[in-house]
């Protein structure tokens, strides 16, 4: 029928190992340092060839669950942290406490669940007396109950220039950037541009997020939170989810001590369920969570502009949707 939107895709194996690959290289870093990695790379750690790689990440974008990604500075370069917080809600409050974080300009991304719950991830500032936005939500009659974790990058001891920060804006802009739109966006030859990249992508200066839609998807995006005591065997409980869920597992934060939060794509609930049991009775573990994505809210905007705050560069006009 005329005008009708594709329909949404179904995902194999396959296509959650690709999306993996994009969202996140390895599990040291939170998430993928390289924005113009190549397809011919992926099919090589998937063992599969380059064709087959395009045609999968075509038919995801066609789908609308992909869109552009967009890259921004690594936030501990500038003084900043990006903390995850938990909330449990009151019934019938939950639309009034999402509209009141969409407004929150240090919010960058929601993941509302289904039933009582939501996620965010928040930017901070150590050096600023003002609340994180968890210390205030805990506070308001709403919320039933919160946690928060820091999200773990890693330390960089990179000095940006400004080429550095034209680097990133170009990337922010392309829709498709390659080394060549780069070079010439920055009047500098692919070289040039190319040292510039390595040396930001090498000291982990830059970040990745891929942005997608639950919504445009055959199939379910959870959120499996584990939360630890002091005497849990972490490293063991890590290894047995990655290693029971890998076929549909597409990120995995393990860096701080006290949690990990991995992210899957499933067809199963019951699968889902059954890790929860077995990791929530394994001891030294304080809770196992399993939430279920509606909607995945992006403010990358708002990570715009508070970055490109503490730049040297002016903030370039943004081209992503998702912002207040």
């Amino acid at each position: 029928m005329k005008g009708t939107a594709p329909p949404s895709p179904a995902v194999d194996r396959l296509d959650i190992a690709i999306f993996r690959e994009l969202v996140q290289q390895r599990t040291t870093v939170p998430l993928s340092t390289d924005p113009l990695r190549s397809l011919r790379s992926i099919a090589k750690r998937l063992e599969v060839d380059k064709d087959t790689v395009r045609s999968r990440i075509q038919r995801l974008r066609r789908g609308g669950f992909l869109s552009a990604p967009f890259v921004f500075p690594n936030p501990r370069l500038l003084g900043m942290a990006l903390e995850q917080t938990w909330l449990d809600v009151r019934p019938g409050h939950k639309p009034a406490l999402i509209d009141s974080l969409r407004a929150d300009e240090r919010v960058v991304v929601i993941s509302d669940h289904l039933g009582d719950s939501l996620t965010f991830a928040a930017l901070t500032d150590p050096g600023s007396p003002a609340n994180t936005p968890h210390e205030a939500l805990v506070q308001l009659p709403a919320v039933r109950g919160a946690r928060s974790a820091p999200i773990p990058f890693p330390t960089s001891e990179l000095l940006l220039t400004r080429l550095d920060w034209r680097i990133m804006q170009a990337l922010q802009s392309a829709e498709r950037p390659s080394l060549g739109s780069l070079s010439r966006a920055l009047r500098v030859s692919p070289r040039t541009a190319k040292r510039r990249l390595d040396r930001m992508i090498a000291g982990y200066a830059l970040f990745v997020i891929p942005r997608f839609d639950p919504k445009a998807l055959d199939g379910s995006v959870a959120d499996f939170a584990v939360f630890y005591g002091p005497d849990a065997h972490k490293a063991k409980v890590d290894r047995q989810v990655m290693g029971s869920l890998s076929d549909c597992l597409f990120h995995a934060d393990l860096g701080d001590p006290g949690h990990s939060f991995f992210n899957f794509i499933v067809n199963s609930v019951a699968k889902g369920r059954a890790a929860v049991a077995w990791v929530g009775s394994t001891p030294g573990v304080h809770e196992a969570r399993l939430d279920f994505v509606v909607e995945r809210i992006e403010l990358l905007s708002h990570m715009e502009m508070l970055l490109h705050s503490r730049s040297p560069m002016p903030p370039a006009r943004s081209t992503h949707r998702g912002g207040s």
